[in-house]
């Protein structure tokens, strides 16, 4: 059985997918894979799942609410996974079926080989991290927790896109880097990370006009959006790009987190 987060979230086996019909079903799923094989009290998911708009019964909601998810989950795995405990539920499962901890399982292997230099291996394995990924994290659960947990999501996967992108410059992939950058500054205007690596990858794909052009733009949504100026490392690289700094040539150099 596998269950999926990154995504829609849902339940799977070999050849079979399953969405549990009932939206707060899929919230308790959510809520539950988050921690499998942790007991989580009944107040905790009872908030996560239905905020402060609670049903006039929270526990028989609950309980009504657990029974449709074991019903969603026993069209694709044998035995019981939604467990009763006292005060609380509990989801058996292995944590590298949930999509989530895979993804932190390959990110972090993915920064051991960077760390050791072995920089194809880390870019296979960042790859293999974001591949993971099927659209919005817990797409189809509403709520206040959903919406923070998904934050936390989508900052951890910037900072694995960032951290592939560094890889792929190390590796002289700068012209499919520039495209995936490109789509990140749409995003995030305002991150001076994501444009001073886009301004290297420009340049390092004879781009200089165009990576010049970057730090306009970014400084131009700093000043409007956050009334601040670029950092001291975005102005230096733009410093080095005018007067033709060979050294941002050389593989290693890929700032910010190099």
């Amino acid at each position: 059985m596998y269950l999926h987060l990154l995504g829609p979230v849902g339940i799977s086996d070999e050849g079979h997918h399953v969405n549990p019909r009932s939206t707060r079903a899929r919230g308790l799923l959510a809520a539950l894979a988050v921690k499998p094989n942790e007991v989580v009290p009944d107040d905790v998911l009872i908030g996560r799942i239905w905020d402060d708009r609670l049903p006039e019964n929270p526990l028989d909601a609950l309980y009504t609410c657990a029974k449709r998810l074991r019903k969603a989950v026993g069209e694709v795995a044998t035995g019981e996974c939604v467990v009763r405990r006292r005060g609380g539920y509990e989801l058996r499962a292995e944590p590298l079926a949930v999509d989530v901890f895979r993804f932190r399982r390959a990110a972090q292997q993915a920064a051991r080989a960077a760390a050791a230099g072995n920089h194809t291996r880390a870019r296979e394995l960042y790859a293999a991290a974001l591949s993971l990924w099927s659209g919005t994290p817990l797409a189809d659960v509403i709520g206040g927790w959903a919406e923070r947990t998904r934050e936390v999501l989508h900052r951890e996967r910037l900072a694995v896109q960032l951290a592939e992108a560094r890889i792929c410059l190390r590796l002289g992939r700068h012209a499919t880097t520039v495209a995936r950058l490109d789509e990140l500054a749409a995003d995030h205007p305002t991150d001076e990370g994501i444009g001073a690596l886009l301004m290297l990858a420009l340049h390092r794909s004879g781009r200089r006009a165009e990576a010049l052009g970057v730090y306009t733009r970014t400084r131009r949504h700093l000043v409007e959006h956050l009334g601040v100026e670029p950092g001291g490392e975005l102005r230096e690289l733009h410093r080095r790009l005018l007067r033709g700094d060979a050294s941002l040539d050389r593989p290693e150099n890929v700032l910010l987190g190099a």
